[in-house]
């Protein structure tokens, strides 16, 4: 090895350089993203099999908040009293898309989608976390008051 090629070696790597200050936000972006596959894996089990077994998908997402662990899949469950009545109310899912997804930082990011059932459309909000387990859902909310989804 030439002492030029052991020179631009070193010189590409100086240890004395600064770390990147994302705070590891770099490393993480790498790995895959569970936000990026929720959304699918959930609306398709409540497609497939029914709001009660897509509950499970949501329950493994969820971040858990201290102490919840014990009570978290009671939680999920009295959680979906919601979506049931959404569900008896505006008929079976038919479809789903992404109309919007939005990053705050490098932490937190927001998806919308519109549902589309057999009587209706409604929008479905899901906030995530980056935490140091990856992403997570920090909470969802779903809506049919169609004049607010404009502004």
């Amino acid at each position: 090895m030439s002492i030029l090629a052991l020179l631009l070696m070193l010189a590409a790597h100086d240890p004395m350089a600064p770390a990147p200050q994302d705070g590891g936000a770099t490393a993480q972006r790498s790995e895959p993203n569970a936000a990026d596959t929720f959304p699918d894996r959930f609306f398709g089990d409540w497609k497939e099999n029914g709001i009660d077994h897509a509950g499970k998908v949501m329950l493994a997402m969820f971040v858990a908040p201290f102490g919840a662990e014990s009570n978290a899949e009671s939680l999920v469950d009295g959680g979906l009293d919601p979506l049931r009545t959404f569900e008896t109310g505006y008929g079976k899912l038919v479809r789903w898309e992404r109309v919007d997804s939005r990053m705050l930082g490098t932490l937190a990011r927001r998806d919308v989608y519109l549902l589309q059932q057999q009587r209706g459309v409604t929008r479905w909000i899901f906030n995530y976390v980056n935490t140091a387990e990856g992403w997570r859902l920090q909470n969802f909310n779903m809506d049919e008051h169609s004049k607010d989804w404009f502004d």
